[in-house]
């Protein structure tokens, strides 16, 4: 409880900072092979979601050079083994797309501003 109450406390300046964060990958990240989701002017940025076309080179590329990088929607629901056969017929051909291509970029508020430089230089050297 006692931690609860701590982290709530805190959720504004947390928020803040993945706010911050994010501005500066929208600002900085000039890599073609990069394209931005739109998010909404309201948005923490929980998560940083960007599109890449080799998804699975770029994961790897990042991996070699100690950077984390997340999936956290790799299936479409018709994808999913518990929805499938609700979903069978259905081609989802956009959500289809996005999850191929999309892939989470580090947005913890506790990135210190060289590692949110470092991440911004490794993407916009990524070939």
């Amino acid at each position: 409880y006692v931690i609860l109450i701590h982290k709530l406390n805190r959720l504004t300046k947390l928020n803040n900072r993945r706010i911050l964060i994010s501005k500066i990958y929208f600002k900085k990240i000039s890599n073609p092979k990069i394209r931005f989701l739109n998010y909404s002017s309201n948005s923490v940025f929980h998560q940083f979601v960007i599109r890449v076309k080799n998804r699975n080179k770029f994961i790897n590329y990042m991996k070699k050079n100690n950077i984390e990088t997340g999936l956290h929607y790799p299936h479409t629901i018709n994808q999913m083994k518990f929805f499938k056969d609700n979903f069978k017929k259905i081609k989802f051909i956009n959500a289809e797309k996005l999850a191929k291509e999309c892939v989470s970029l580090p947005i913890d508020p506790m990135l210190m501003n060289y590692e949110v430089n470092y991440i911004i230089k490794k993407i916009n050297s990524f070939k």
